[in-house]
């Protein structure tokens, strides 16, 4: 199902494309690992699905970016102002 989708190292359709910007603007290598999960937001001033970006560098480091509007929704624009300036 979906889930798989998101699980692997390159996903089918949007979630791909947003990958791939991801690894772009921030000049990720091969061994660098971008996962993409939406959840569901409690928060109140927030939609009711996020888009969670989780960056696994190959040297162990690891950070997060939660982007308030659902995967369907993000533009590389959006990427781009979200994720910028690392």
């Amino acid at each position: 199902g979906m889930k798989n989708m998101f699980a692997r190292r390159t996903a089918n359709g949007h979630a791909g494309e947003f990958k791939a910007w991801v690894t772009k603007h921030l000049a990720l290598s091969q061994d660098d690992l971008v996962t993409v999960a939406e959840l569901a937001c409690i928060e109140p001033d927030c939609p009711p699905v996020e888009t969670v970006v989780t960056l696994h560098r190959a040297d162990g480091a690891r950070r997060s970016w939660h982007i308030h509007q659902p995967l369907a929704e993000i533009n590389e624009a959006i990427v781009v102002s979200s994720i910028g300036g690392t």
